[in-house]
């Protein structure tokens, strides 16, 4: 909770302009995505298209064959190509949050040139860890999909019962994913180890101590809710006392009604939700620093009173890893 006294709002307000900055990156991604599409359609209408040359029914056919095969095809090529945008782009969010929280933990410094370094500084190795993520999804993404569609295909055979169990074992497999992953950014980040090195510290911190782990992520993700719940119920209470009625929904509100919805919306979205956004990462980190990291290695706790009876001064941030270079 220090943490976010001393440095939520001013994170909140770089977190905000991060947010506007990938999502104006993302939307350049998806318009550029149409436009080569759109370009490559007409195009490939055009080439099969020819006024100044008299076809026969076949060959309408099997043109139309053919550009509907090419459009297929550039369709998912184009689709990949998104799906690696929004990895990265993914990427850059996560190096930027997690890197900017680091910062403030570890050397209590938080400044808007840091958080767009962080951004770019992970891209790779982030990347690759949203990939691997997604690729441990896979499986239970394809047993799902096979059980609907037989489902589907034969509701006989299928008891929505059996559906039903399938999407909690889906819910609950997911979460033991992210779960096991949700530390690993922080590996990548400060402890500059490769990926699936990563993957494993953040498993190991779970398999060694899994109360504090639990504890840690909870505490997270309480006080990020308590934020957005409490500002929600800050709203009710206000606008209750000043006749703000919703009875007859958007139709029968009157204009001081709408300016109030408009103010709640813009103040949660360029306020609350940063706020409870970069709370939780700190919450996240700070712990690790205080709890978690010394389960990892117990060598520097030890190393430190030793230190401390010398006279020097080791920084918090330095840890047996200096060694080792970042990669993969």
């Amino acid at each position: 909770m220090e943490y976010i006294k001393k440095y939520g709002f001013k994170l909140a307000w770089i977190q905000l302009l991060g947010m506007i900055v990938l999502f104006a990156m993302y939307l350049g991604a998806m318009l550029v995505n149409y436009l080569i599409s759109l370009a490559l359609g007409l195009s490939n209408i055009m080439a099969n298209t020819n006024p100044f040359e008299s076809t026969t029914q076949l060959d309408t056919l099997e043109s139309a064959a053919q550009m509907g095969t090419g459009l297929i095809i550039l369709s998912i090529v184009l689709y990949l190509g998104l799906l690696a945008i929004e990895l990265i782009i993914g990427a850059m969010s996560t190096g930027a949050i997690y890197g900017i929280s680091i910062e403030a933990v570890f050397n209590n410094r938080v400044s808007l040139s840091l958080y767009f370094q962080h951004m770019f500084r992970h891209i790779k190795r982030l990347t690759l860890l949203s990939l691997t993520t997604f690729l441990l999804l896979v499986p239970i993404i394809i047993a799902i999909v096979v059980i609907s569609a037989i489902a589907v295909a034969n509701p006989s055979d299928v008891s929505g019962i059996t559906l039903s169990l399938s999407i909690l074992a889906f819910v609950i497999y997911s979460l033991f994913i992210i779960a096991i992953t949700i530390f690993a950014p922080i590996m990548i980040i400060h402890e500059k180890r490769p990926v699936w090195e990563s993957i494993k510290l953040s498993a190991k911190l779970w398999s060694r101590s899994f109360g504090k782990s639990f504890v840690t992520v909870l505490a997270a993700f309480l006080t990020s809710s308590l934020i957005i719940v409490g500002y929600l119920l800050l709203v009710v209470c206000f606008a209750l006392l000043t006749g703000v009625s919703f009875d007859n929904g958007l139709n029968g509100l009157g204009s001081m009604s709408m300016i109030f919805l408009v103010i709640f919306w813009i103040f949660f979205f360029i306020f609350i939700l940063p706020l409870a956004s970069v709370s939780y990462y700190l919450i996240l980190i700070g712990r690790y620093k205080k709890r978690l990291r010394p389960v990892l290695f117990p060598a520097q706790k030890q190393e430190a009173p030793a230190e401390a009876q010398s006279g020097e001064e080791k920084p918090a941030d330095a840890d047996e890893q200096s060694n080792q270079s970042p990669d993969m």
